[in-house]
Order: C-alpha cells, then structure tokens, then sequence
C-alpha cells in the first residue's frame, strides 16, 4: 500500500488495488484490513467530501452519533461492493462474532438486512434522544421485525429475535440446552415482545401480559426447571423469595419454588391492577376489602405452598400491602 493515495480516488481506483494485492497474493484478512484502513482515513481527512461521493441518508432523523453510525454503516457497504461478500478477508474471530450476534443468520442476508436494520435503528435512536420514556422507542424496535420478514425465513427472523432484541436474549439463554419447535420459539418470544412491550407503556388490545400469565405460558413450553434457573439467573429477589418462604426441603423442589412464585405474580398483579383504578389511598384499601382480596391470596398462596407459606409470605417483606391493611383496621373500642 505504500505509496498509494486515494485522497481523491474512486472506487474503481480502490477495486484496482485489491486486485493487485490478490495478484501479489497478500491474504485477504490483510487486504481488508488495508481497505478498512483507507476508508477510516479518508472519512478522518474530509467527512463532507466522502459523503459528497457517497453520500448517506440525508432523512434520517437526527441524534448525536446519527452521522457516526452511517459513515460507519457506508463503509461497510462500500467494503461489500468492492469484494463482493459481506465476509470477505474475515476471520475465525470474525464468524464467531457473528454467531455470537446474529445466530444461525447466514453472513449472506447481512446485506439485505442492513439499510432496513439502519432504518429503524435511527428512529429508535432519535426517539430515545428526544424523550427516553416515549413508547415509540420501543415500537421502532418491534416494528423492524415485519420489514426484516421480507427478506429472512420464520428460522431466521427468530434468530433476530433471539439475538438482537433486549427481551430475545434473556430468552436466547434460557433455551439454549434444548431443542424448540419453530411454533414454540415463535410463541415464548411472543410472549416476551408484548411483556416488553407492556413494561415501556404499550398495550396491546386483548393480549395479556401479566407476569403470573406469561410464566404459566412459559412453564408449559419450557418445564419447571428450566424457568426456574432463568429466573435465578435473572431475577435477584426470586432466590430471596424462595428463601423465605419455603422450608430448606421444599425450596430444593422446582415445582414448588415455581408454584409459591407464580402465587406472589398472581397477587402483585391483581393488586397493580387495583392500583391502577384507585389512585386514592383509601378507595384502594376499599377495593381490597370489597374484593375480599386477603382472603383471596390466602387461598392463592395456601395452595400454592400450604398454610406455612402463608405464614412465611405475611412475614416476608413481600407483603406489604397486608401490613398497610392491617394500619388501616379501626381499633377495637
């Protein structure tokens, strides 16, 4: 490369010299590298000329490293224009980063999938910049899956999923020893999209995305043991849970430890539902005792537990509300 000035060069100037770097027999990790080298170099000298040469989505809307991210992105096409593969000159090292981020994805669809992928990924990005609680920060980020479903399969599209969205990889994990259908992949990240959803302030019409609901869903796809570890693995307050509320025996049963959590899941949900209707204090007290909610999550919890988790549960610090009922009891004349 010595020698070689491509200030005001074209890409057929840099063509020529691949060409004759391969003639010479340079390895081609080698000659990417010394492309990478002169494209770095040449947007560092002179940005508003490189994109006056090739120029980049002047629409998309703005944030603060929005044109860092599409020189990037430009030339990473450039580079595929010139050799003709998205992985030429790669490494070892490289596919396994490529696995690690895009699964199963054939290194082939990254083209495809790249001006759509940078689409969104600027509108996500602006949103979040504008206002960091606006849902359409993550209704752009779910909304990229039906253009990607243009040009992946169903197998590859999971494998988006899975790998590059924040609720697919928690999942990616938990289902890595064994072996899903396609409809029971496709329905546990349903299920972890609209929690998701849920969580940023999305709802969608007649879809339930309860923490009770979607652990009940899960445990039937995934078995008890295997939701069990995720949430270990996930959730710090589960295995604080468990400690109090099951009996050294019990706790080492993952049908137990599940059953005693879905129990909590199922009361905290009613109760945020409740909430949610009654912001005054005291109508939500009402609507507890109206509901005869304490009984109710006794029985959720006895059976769920026994009569001891019941007990453990109003000690737990998990129960709160219990206490905040009890304060509220007239005192006896």
């Amino acid at each position: 490369m010595a020698g070689f000035d491509w200030e005001d060069g074209s890409l057929e100037e840099l063509a020529g010299l691949v060409k004759a770097l391969e003639r010479a027999g340079t390895p081609a990790p080698m000659i990417r590298r010394m492309v990478e080298t002169l494209l770095r170099e040449r947007v560092e000298r002179d940005p508003q000329a490189f994109v006056a040469e090739f120029p980049i989505d002047p629409d998309a809307p703005w944030y603060p490293t929005r044109d860092h991210i599409q020189l990037t992105q430009q030339r990473k096409r450039i580079m595929h224009d010139l050799f003709g593969s998205w992985d030429y000159g790669w490494t070892e090292d490289d596919y396994e980063r490529h696995r690690s981020t895009m699964g199963t994805i054939p290194v082939e669809r990254m083209i495809d999938m790249d001006s759509i992928t940078e689409f969104y990924f600027h509108q996500s990005r602006a949103a979040l910049y504008r206002d960091p609680n606006d849902p359409a920060v993550v209704l752009w980020e779910v909304a990229v899956l039906d253009s990607l479903a243009t040009v992946l399969s169903p197998e590859e599209l999971i494998q988006f999923e899975l790998n590059q969205r924040r609720y697919g990889i928690g999942l990616r994990n938990m289902v890595a020893n064994r072996d899903y259908t396609l409809e029971e992949l496709s329905r546990l990240l349903e299920l972890e999209r609209n929690q998701y959803l849920a969580m940023h302030g999305v709802t969608l019409p007649d879809v339930e995305t309860s923490a009770a609901v979607v652990l009940s869903a899960q445990r039937e796809l995934l078995g008890d043991d295997q939701v069990v570890e995720h949430l270990r693995s996930t959730n710090g307050l589960f295995e604080i849970y468990i400690e109090r509320i099951l009996d050294a025996e019990a706790s080492a049963d993952a049908t137990r430890q599940l059953d005693v959590w879905l129990a909590k899941e199922a009361i905290t949900d009613e109760l945020k539902q409740l909430r949610s209707r009654y912001p005054d204090e005291q109508d939500y007290r009402q609507a507890i005792r109206d509901g005869n909610l304490i009984e109710e999550a006794r029985s959720t919890m006895v059976e769920a537990g026994g009569e001891s988790a019941w007990r453990r549960y109003q000690l737990s610090g998990f129960a709160g509300w219990l206490s905040m009922m009890e304060r509220d009891e007239p005192s006896d004349p």
